[in-house]
């Protein structure tokens, strides 16, 4: 038998039924190992279904045949993909325009799919890119793909992209595509910039995004303003355990922190070990220093 157990095999089989049959809608035929010729919705469905049963009943050799084939298959093996290449042929596996086109985002690999007029539910670049060299379309999405990701590289382009701004980044680029997909990507959009103006709908956006920024920066200065007036009572018993530490480091271990070099951290660590406490010199340096910097600072005597 394979690595795989049984139960793996069949549920693998399954999955790549689900898969296979929405290919099967486009391409308008039907792998004979999935249903028979009959077009009764119910009838095929009980067709399916008595081929997942029959699975569980198949004797180990053929099963595992079957498993290996398909294996095969879903990697792009051309001699078992004859099936899933079909995509690639024209009308055939056509992307649905009006509803992608009201998709708020796609991902770089849905906007390949979408410029070449395919369904990204079907065609990806997980399944093309075991065709590149072998079939004309794998070689034109990886020839695309590679364009994106060099735009993206330079900030041209960032994923997930607005539909509007890729169709624009597409035109500026003179990279065709169907017509449908540029008229789907703009009926929706009340906001974005016109085709006289590519980048007013970026100009805009980078316009409201500082206004943002200098709100939020002013709201920061409102509540750091708030704390140092009236502070939370964790943040006053902060300020009071940092004024122990930096008074016992000053007046019980001379630490000295204007000095660079000190046996101070050395010492307090020897004498917290002695105690059972462990806390290494990295940490401790690290307590002396945001004491000192946050109550000597504003100390009038260093002698607290």
């Amino acid at each position: 038998m394979s690595d795989k157990s049984r139960e793996e095999m069949i549920r693998f089989l399954r999955d790549r039924m689900v898969y296979l049959k929405k290919l099967e809608q486009e391409l308008n035929r039907s792998p004979e190992h999935l249903a028979g010729p009959s077009d009764d919705p119910q009838q095929r469905l009980r067709e399916n279904e008595a081929w997942i049963t029959s699975l569980y009943d198949m004797p180990d050799a053929r099963l595992k045949e079957m498993y290996e084939d398909e294996v095969r298959d879903s990697k792009g093996f051309l001699d078992h993909s004859v099936f899933a290449a079909g995509v690639f042929e024209p009308r055939v596996a056509m992307a649905d325009f009006n509803r992608w086109g009201k998709r708020p985002s796609w991902s770089s690999d849905e906007a390949v799919a979408l410029t070449l007029g395919k369904d990204p539910d079907l065609v990806n670049w997980e399944r093309v890119q075991n065709y590149v060299g072998y079939h004309a379309f794998a070689d034109e999405y990886a020839e695309l793909r590679e364009r994106i990701r060099r735009a993206e590289a330079v900030a041209e382009l960032v994923f997930p992209v607005v539909p509007e701004q890729f169709v624009m980044w597409l035109e500026r680029n003179g990279i065709r595509c169907p017509e449908a997909l540029g008229v789907a990507s703009t009926a929706l959009s009340g906001h974005a910039g016109s085709k006289e103006d590519p980048n007013g709908d970026l100009a805009a956006q980078r316009s409201r995004l500082q206004e943002e920024n200098d709100t939020l920066r002013q709201r920061i200065s409102e509540l750091e303003l708030q704390l140092q007036e009236n502070p939370p009572g964790w943040m006053n018993t902060r300020t009071s355990l940092l004024r122990l530490v930096i008074a016992m480091a000053i007046k019980g271990y001379a630490w000295d922190p204007k000095k660079a070099r000190t046996t101070t951290v050395r010492e307090i660590k020897s004498d917290l070990n002695e105690l059972g406490l462990d806390l290494d010199e990295g940490t401790i340096l690290g307590c002396l220093r945001t004491a000192a910097s946050e109550v000597l600072s504003d100390s009038d005597s260093p002698s607290l």
